[in-house]
């Protein structure tokens, strides 16, 4: 499940790079930038969230789609929805709408990180 949601960060990621490199932009477009900071910041957010389940008598989650004590499987889906959907909308929105989109969400993500890391949740598997 874990390889499932790198590759679906990284295709969507290379294949922005193409969608550049056609449209004349050359190299990485700022849009690719803001996209792999997203999806990276998401995997982060991921990861620590699984450190947040491997002790329910520690930390608590705050995302309240999720639940305070999700289960492993939730969260999995989760992810894997939010990967799926985020960069689904690189050919769905026009592009001044989904850089805005990559930079909300890389905003929100490096605030939840941030925070997380603060309170003493690491990062792993």
């Amino acid at each position: 499940m874990r390889s499932v949601l790198l590759l679906m960060c990284m295709v969507p990621i290379m294949s922005g790079q193409v969608l550049a490199w056609e449209r004349g932009t050359g190299g990485l477009g700022t849009t690719t930038h803001w996209q792999l900071a997203a999806n990276a910041m998401v995997v982060a957010d991921y990861l620590q969230t699984r450190r947040v389940i491997d002790d329910p008598q520690r930390y608590e989650e705050l995302n309240p789609i999720l639940g305070s004590q999700p289960t492993e499987a939730r969260l999995n889906v989760y992810y894997l929805l939010s990967v799926g959907a985020l960069n689904l909308a690189r050919w769905m929105l026009p592009e001044r709408q989904v850089r805005l989109l990559y930079q909300s969400v890389t905003a929100v993500e490096v605030m939840a990180v941030g925070r997380n890391y603060m309170l003493g949740v690491e990062f792993g598997f």
